[in-house]
């Protein structure tokens, strides 16, 4: 085994010792080959040992944030792994450094400020662990309003779920300054107290490539002062039912290339841009549809989706790769034997309820790759917390 301690910290003879003993320990049981390293951060935070752990697929720094008093600091580019609980932040303070988390069985209550924050750093990849459930949330006010919040360009990947509640006062869920954010897979489950998933500052791309999403917030649900594009994913998102407020928001515009996008919002709707590739619905209602309701798309006896609306909305986004040229009608209520995930059934069947009507329209038809229908209100084309769902 190697074992390398870092010379800039100074330590007791009885430090030594320890650190010695510690060691030797390590050595004879034949546990763990790798290499120890002694974090040097704020002089608030603990001196912890961490051993990399180079017995498993996993290569890179195991922290243990059960062994955590305070707000742990990732101060250097490298592959590290999380797992327990810490009643603090995680922050990530490496200048144009490359940063990838693994996050296997992680819970964060933060509950002052966010729970991940990334001071400084050129990328930031989160990673859930295959199977893996982890929890993080935030409280109070602060200058990092997201419970994740980032200067450096995020991206999200992995085989496990996250749980994300932005409980701070006007506070998302996931936010970044001026900074792309990128989805590739994962199942995420956001409520917010205000936007769900925000790129602000002068603006940024906020980008769907996989994963299965239930975006529940106060504000918009998804909110790029920039533009988003869609390729993939199944995204269950709804902004504000209290209005002034859409399920997606951007100042540039957004594509629909790909994927399953249901968008519910209260008074304001943006329609994806002509650019888009795969077809859409764009509707606004003649009523509000009320929150616990079943909402079916139909194409005459053929099902094409169902969802229940866990919000009342009155303006409606559907997008699918099924949703091809043709006529469809809109149903609230009746019955559907499927199973529920993330807002949407999957098999079974469904019992037809009331037929919905638009300007006195019931029928509404696929002709062009945006097709819009009802008054659309303010916001057309421009651009308090809920309980967490857990998955």
């Amino acid at each position: 085994m190697n074992s390398k301690i870092n010379s800039n910290h100074s330590f007791s003879k009885t430090q030594k010792a320890l650190l010695g003993g510690l060691v030797g320990i390590i050595v004879a049981a034949d546990l763990v080959v790798g290499i120890v390293v002694i974090c040097n951060d704020k002089p608030s935070l603990n001196q912890d040992v961490i051993i990399e752990d180079q017995n498993d697929e996993f290569s890179g720094i195991t922290i243990d944030l059960d062994l955590e008093a305070s707000d742990v600091y990732l101060r250097e580019a490298g592959n590290y792994r999380l797992t327990g609980k810490l009643e603090h932040s995680l922050i990530i303070d490496a200048e144009a450094s490359d940063v990838e988390i693994l996050l296997d069985g992680v819970e964060i209550p933060s509950a002052d400020k966010a729970a991940i924050i990334g001071l400084a750093a050129e990328k930031i990849i989160l990673e859930t662990a295959p199977d893996s459930k982890n929890i993080l949330s935030d409280g109070g006010t602060s200058e990092y309003d997201g419970c994740i919040f980032s200067n450096a360009e995020l991206i999200f990947a992995g085989e496990g779920t996250l749980t994300i509640s932005g409980n701070q006062t006007e506070g998302e869920g996931i936010a970044t300054e001026a900074q792309d954010i990128t989805f590739e897979s994962g199942t995420y489950a956001i409520t917010a107290n205000d936007d769900g998933i925000n790129a602000g500052g002068d603006g940024a791309t906020i980008t769907f490539n996989g994963g299965e999403f239930y975006i529940d917030a106060s504000g918009d649900g998804i909110d790029s002062n920039k533009d988003a594009i869609i390729n993939g994913g199944t995204i269950f998102v709804m902004g504000s039912d209290t209005g002034g407020d859409a399920g997606i928001d951007t100042d540039d515009g957004f594509e629909i290339n790909g994927g399953t996008v249901i968008a519910l919002g209260s008074d304001m709707v943006e329609s994806p841009l002509a650019s888009s590739t795969q077809n859409s619905f764009i509707f606004t209602l003649d009523e509000t549809i009320k929150e616990g309701s079943l909402v079916t798309l139909m194409c005459e006896d053929t099902e094409i989706i169902s969802f229940i609306a866990d919000k009342s909305f009155r303006t409606l986004i559907l997008s699918l790769p099924t949703l091809e040229t043709g006529d469809y009608q809109l149903y609230t209520g009746g019955m559907h034997s499927g199973t529920l995930r993330h807002g949407v059934y999957y098999g079974g069947v469904y019992t037809k309820g009331t037929l919905l009507s638009i300007n006195s329209a019931t029928s509404f038809t696929v002709s062009s790759t945006v097709n819009q229908y009802g008054d659309s209100g303010p916001g057309n084309g421009m651009g308090s917390g809920r309980p967490p769902m857990y998955f």
